[in-house]
């Protein structure tokens, strides 16, 4: 009887170490990139918390297909609410076009905030482009969050061209609209290089 618990005991040591032989094997061949070991050529960088492979909080704004036709630039996302929508691949307005944002708590429900953002000169002409675009065509608007789907909104017209900062109403939760804050100066840079 102790033999038979003595063998499966191996066995399953020896599918333990093969299991982990074969994910360091994976990690090793695939290097620094895709990896959670980028920070090895910034240390600096890792300890100020700025490692992060991937940008946080990241929005852009693409065009809702209301009726998909299959083509290329249709693409299906998932909410996060449970449905999928259909947007255009091509954002009008991106994390790259966004210098800062600030929190607003709403009028209505101070548990909620609004969002302030300071576009870039090409987000000013890319916004009064697309508000523009919402009214004459009768398009919405899909603002997604590090690709999914998180509200449909119509944007404010810009009524003078020097205004860069525009309101994007919520209701956006609190952790959300902390993390936008938060990491829209980093993303801003990160694209801009700034």
């Amino acid at each position: 009887m102790k033999e038979k618990e003595k063998n499966r005991f191996m066995k399953d040591c020896r599918r333990f170490l093969k299991v982990m032989v074969v994910a360091f094997a994976g990690l090793f061949l695939m290097g620094s990139e895709g990896t959670g070991c980028q920070f090895l050529d910034d240390p600096d960088a890792f300890l100020d918390g700025e490692s992060s492979i991937q940008p946080k909080y990241v929005i852009s704004v693409h065009e809702i297909v209301k009726y998909p036709r299959g083509i290329d630039l249709e693409q299906e996302v998932d909410s996060f609410f449970g449905k999928s929508i259909c947007v255009n691949k091509n954002y009008f307005l991106h994390s790259k076009d966004i210098s800062n944002i600030e929190v607003i708590k709403r009028v209505d429900n101070p548990d909620f905030y609004d969002l302030r953002l300071t576009l870039a000169p090409r987000g000013v002409k890319m916004w009064s482009a697309f508000a523009v675009l919402t009214r004459v065509d009768r398009k919405e608007m899909a603002l997604l969050i590090d690709g999914i789907h998180y509200r449909t909104f119509t944007p404010a017209i810009l009524l003078d061209p020097e205004v860069n900062v525009v309101m994007l109403e919520g209701p956006f939760d609190p952790a959300t609209a902390s993390g936008l804050m938060k990491n829209a100066k980093i993303n801003f840079s990160k694209w801009n290089g700034k």
